[in-house]
């Protein structure tokens, strides 16, 4: 049975919304460097995200879906403000190795995502997609299809770990 991997750490909510002032984008839209309003934008369509901050400083939201624990990274963050683009994550524990060559095929199939494993004999796997949102970001129904295709790369990549 798989379990999913905890790489996460928690930072009381008042801290982060305090040294996250980062100016907003055009109205409506999603941006990676308004992590207060992306957790709002998953608390409105029904999604609980927790928001606190990676081990460099910059935020990360923590949630989880059907199920499914997953984290999003911000990156091109400067001190922890003004970040380009995000990294939906999600880790599995597993009872053994994926083999490399079912890793690989599974890569060879996706489009958005990436999926590895931390070593040569390690039974944890991760599955990462990137996604850029830039200064402007994404308005909510495009932001929305980001997520949308998450979910199905995650949907699809549990049922490969459960059938190799």
């Amino acid at each position: 049975m798989m379990t999913v991997l905890t790489r996460l750490r928690s930072v009381p909510a008042a801290l982060v919304c305090a040294a996250l002032t980062a100016a907003g984008a055009a109205a409506g839209n999603v941006v990676a460097s308004d992590p207060v309003a992306m957790q709002a934008y998953f608390l409105n369509e029904g999604v609980p995200m927790k928001l606190t901050e990676d081990e460099q400083g910059d935020p990360l939201l923590q949630g989880r879906y059907y199920g499914t624990r997953f984290s999003i990274y911000f990156f091109g963050c400067t001190r922890g403000r003004e970040c380009s683009s995000i990294q939906y994550h999600a880790g599995y524990g597993l009872d053994g190795p994926v083999p490399f060559d079912v890793l690989d095929g599974w890569n060879r199939n996706y489009r958005y995502a990436r999926a590895y494993r931390d070593g040569k004999d390690d039974a944890a796997v991760h599955l990462e997609y990137d996604v850029f949102l830039g200064r402007k970001g994404l308005d909510e129904a495009d932001f929305g299809e980001t997520f949308t295709i998450w979910t199905g790369l995650i949907e699809d990549f549990e049922n490969m770990l459960e059938s190799y």
